[in-house]
């Protein structure tokens, strides 16, 4: 016999009502940013960030196991073209300011309109943005309210075609000139750098080109048991290895500022961190590909 309840309950509106604001929200938010249901472990990094351009920022967080910065703006009851644009605009300056992270906007409102997709459509789905629908849920029995957010629209990950005036426009060639002008010319040397050490793990290792990071292929088959995702400043490198811990404390003790993720350990490479510890990554592609083969 199950020992769940089932309890009535009714959606309310937080628009207008007396006891509940936006900052309402924040701050529930802000108490345990996990009620968002968006991927990583989060952090709130910001709070009524103030912009350049004028404006406050609703909630900055970052993805404490990505190089990833949510720019979040709240609303209560529909949306509006003028908090789309504020949100992409947010998402926009902070997205400059910090260079090394990638950067998502996140719309949360009540209710996601027609309008707000229509407006959406005329950025040509280049702006990263998800959007949340808020529904406050009222329980008659005990007068207590629950929220609760469910993602409508996911454009944090997009490699699908687009449709223009009827006609389909295939997506950016992402290859190496891609690469070179996100992150600027030779800022793939600590890329080559570690591709020349794989190839001495296994000499038949290609680099592979994707939109969001840069992989490995053996032949015609994907072998992503390392991968790079290029920044400006630095590359981050994941690999996938079974022994986390242990390798993450090697990566440290090395210098080289690294974290555990799922089934894979990462961490921050420059090109002279790449030449300064080739022995070690050499000792760690090794065990992971052999991981990979068995």
């Amino acid at each position: 016999m199950s020992t769940l309840q089932y309890v009535r309950h009714e959606k309310i509106s937080l628009k207008g009502h007396p006891e509940f604001s936006e900052a309402w929200l924040r701050d529930r938010i802000v108490e345990d940013v996990s009620i968002l249901g968006l991927d990583g472990k989060l952090k709130v990094v910001g709070i009524e960030k103030a912009q350049f351009q004028g404006g406050r920022l609703d909630l900055l967080l970052k993805d404490e196991d990505e190089d990833l910065l949510y720019e979040v703006e709240l609303m209560l009851g529909k949306t509006d073209e003028s908090h789309i644009i504020r949100t992409v605009e947010y998402w926009d300056s902070e997205s400059k300011r910090f260079r090394d992270f990638d950067h998502c906007a996140v719309v949360v409102a009540e209710e996601i309109t027609n309008r707000f997709f229509n407006v959406i459509n005329l950025f040509n789905r280049f702006v990263p943005l998800i959007a949340l629908q808020l529904n406050a849920l009222r329980v008659i029995q005990t007068n207590e309210l629950s929220l609760h957010f469910s993602k409508v629209l996911d454009l944090s990950d997009r490699e699908e075609i687009e449709i223009r005036g009827g006609g389909i426009v295939a997506p950016p060639i992402h290859d190496r000139k891609y690469w070179e002008e996100k992150v600027f010319p030779g800022k793939l040397d600590a890329v080559d750098t570690c591709a020349s050490i794989l190839k001495k793990v296994e000499p038949g290792v290609e680099l592979t080109y994707k939109k969001n990071f840069i992989g490995l292929k053996l032949g015609e088959q994907p072998n992503n048991f390392v991968y790079f995702n290029p920044k400006q400043r630095f590359t981050r490198v994941a690999v996938r290895i079974q022994d986390t811990t242990t390798w993450g404390e090697k990566l440290n003790g090395a210098g080289l500022n690294a974290w555990k993720s799922d089934d894979r350990v990462k961490f921050r490479l420059t090109l002279a961190e790449a030449q300064r510890t080739q022995d070690l990554l050499t000792e760690l592609f090794q065990a992971s590909y052999k991981e990979w083969q068995a």
